[in-house]
């Protein structure tokens, strides 16, 4: 009995212990259950959440904390050396006559340029804060417990945090990237908009800038810098900057030739070709240049200084504003006012490479005002060959001013056996031989001639009345004056005219200071070549009106 007693009783203690053992076991795995729910259920959602707004919000601060600081990294900003220096950033050229000066030396757009490095750099620095946090946790895991620990309750919003970290920076630099990509598209637009109604503007109002100077056409005038000795090649709406261009020295230049030169810059504008300073408002205003070509002794200079005499004198009752354009030109007028008004003799005209200009700006009180350039070359230059290659302007020139002296012809040179008898100083050549050289001149640089206006002027017409040459010929009877000239034996003349040119028109001349009514004043001559490019040089009122 007593050993079944025992084993009853070990029995007993057996079961207990089982009971306590499953007991402990089952409250473990219970307890284990309870704590897998709880990390399932609560920690774990509520930790991805956690990381995941966590990375958002860190992905924001990094993004924007860079690119706010973008401007103190001088090392990454571009500058007008990046520009026009060493570290070319076009690899074009720019386009238009600025070709040839490169760049200029000022601060390039931020959209896209500088855009395109602050939103890589904001990638980087976004790349790089995610690299150190994730070696900061490595580096915290070095004990097995640590790594339980990371994997237990780390890994997931670890995992969230990174994942959202690169999500939503790579989000943040799409958005960024996409405004650019439309600012860019807006300046394209309103780059090519700018440009085109500048140009267009110019063309229907025929503004121009030409050199008083070297006489050359600038399709595009340079600009000196208001704050520095910068000279700016091209102010077109460009990679530079749109409305604006912003100056190695940070002056803000205005762009598109029309707000360049009638505002700020109106007193900078420099002649790309020969780099003198231009006078006020040049570009912005429409230029007329009268050309005048004939033999050494025909009465050029004389024939363009009664014209500006005379329209200064027309100008006189009115409020128009009128005057030199430059300090040249100012000495040269002063010379014509002693000279017409004393009747003097004409200084005959230095052979030079330039000519001789009197530039004239004309601004009425209402309507456009209009640069006047009567250019007066010496007339060697038409009496050798060759001798007019170095007059540019004739190349562009839209109208010109041929003047014959008449004593100079065959006829009136037997007529007439000693000029100087008569008080004549008669031109050194035919005037055929000036005509062929200058028409010769304009074919060989591959210029058409027809679609320009030509006067023809028959100088020293007080001489011709005075020796009793003149048969009571009328100024304004075209077939009469040019039946005239065919008397004379310049027929052949007259006919090439003709075809050469799409309108001609002749002229009789006295340059003698006669009023300026008198419908043989110099002054009807420019005139009529203005009309020919659309301007009417003379009131009406005063002058009467004029075929």
């Amino acid at each position: 009995m007593a050993d079944g007693g025992e084993a009853a009783g070990a029995v007993i203690v057996g079961a207990i212990a089982v009971a306590a053992a499953v007991m402990v076991i089952w409250t473990a795995l219970a307890a284990t259950l309870e704590i897998f729910s709880y990390l399932v259920l609560v920690y774990y959602p509520l930790a991805a959440l956690i990381g995941l707004l966590t990375g958002m919000a860190c992905a924001a601060t990094v993004i924007a904390q860079d690119l706010l600081a973008a401007s103190t990294r001088t090392g990454r900003t571009l500058t007008p050396d990046d520009v026009a220096g060493a570290g070319t950033l076009f690899s074009d050229p720019p386009r238009g006559p600025a070709r040839y000066f490169g760049w200029d030396r000022a601060w390039p757009r931020y959209l896209p340029f500088q855009a395109q490095r602050d939103i890589v750099d904001a990638t980087r620095a976004a790349t790089r804060f995610l690299t150190t946090q994730s070696a900061r946790v490595q580096a915290e895991c070095r004990s097995p417990a640590r790594i339980v620990l990371y994997i237990v309750f780390g890994a997931l919003p670890h995992a969230a945090f990174a994942l959202s970290f690169v999500v939503f920076a790579a989000f943040l630099v799409a958005v960024c990237a996409t405004f650019v990509l439309i600012g860019w598209l807006l300046q394209v637009l309103a780059i090519v908009l700018l440009r085109t109604t500048d140009a267009v503007i110019r063309r229907v109002f025929r503004l121009s800038t030409r050199c008083v100077t070297c006489y050359e056409v600038a399709r595009l005038p340079s600009y000196r810098c208001v704050n520095c000795s910068n000279v700016h090649r091209d102010l077109r709406p460009s990679r530079l900057g749109v409305l604006w261009h912003r100056c190695e020295c940070s002056a803000v230049l205005p762009t598109t030739i029309i707000r360049a030169s009638s505002g700020a810059l109106r007193k900078n504008i420099v002649c790309p070709y020969c780099d003198r300073t231009l006078p006020d408002g040049s570009g912005s205003r429409q230029t007329i240049q009268v050309p005048t070509f004939g033999a050494v002794g025909v009465g050029k200079t004389r024939l363009l200084f009664s014209a500006a005499i005379g329209l200064h004198e027309a100008y006189a009752p009115h409020s128009t504003r009128i005057g030199p354009l430059d300090g040249r030109s100012r000495a040269a007028l002063d010379i014509a006012r002693d000279v017409i008004g004393a009747r003097k003799h004409t200084t005959k005209t230095a052979h030079g490479p330039s000519p001789v200009a009197l530039a004239i700006l004309v601004e009425p009180m209402r309507g456009r005002p209009v640069e006047l350039h009567l250019l007066d070359a010496a007339g060697e230059h038409f009496t050798e060959k060759d001798g007019a290659a170095p007059l540019h302007y004739l190349h562009s020139a839209e109208t010109l001013l041929f003047v014959i002296d008449p004593f100079s012809t065959d006829d009136m040179r037997a007529a007439i056996p000693d000029p100087a008898a008569a008080g004549l100083v008669v031109g050194d050549s035919g005037p055929e031989d000036s005509y062929s050289i200058t028409v010769e001149l304009l074919r060989s640089a591959g210029l058409d001639s027809t679609g320009r206006a030509l006067g023809i002027v028959v100088s020293k017409v007080d001489d011709l009345r005075r020796l009793g040459f003149d048969p009571a010929l009328d100024p304004d009877d075209q077939q009469a004056i040019e039946q005239w000239l065919v008397d004379r034996g310049l027929d052949n003349l007259v006919t090439r005219a003709g075809q050469d040119f799409g309108r001609v028109r002749y002229f009789l001349a006295d340059s003698m200071g006669q009023s300026i009514l008198d419908p043989c004043h110099p002054l009807h001559i420019v005139n009529w070549l203005a009309q020919q490019v659309s301007v009417d040089l003379l009131p009406a009122a005063t002058v009467g009106a004029r075929p």
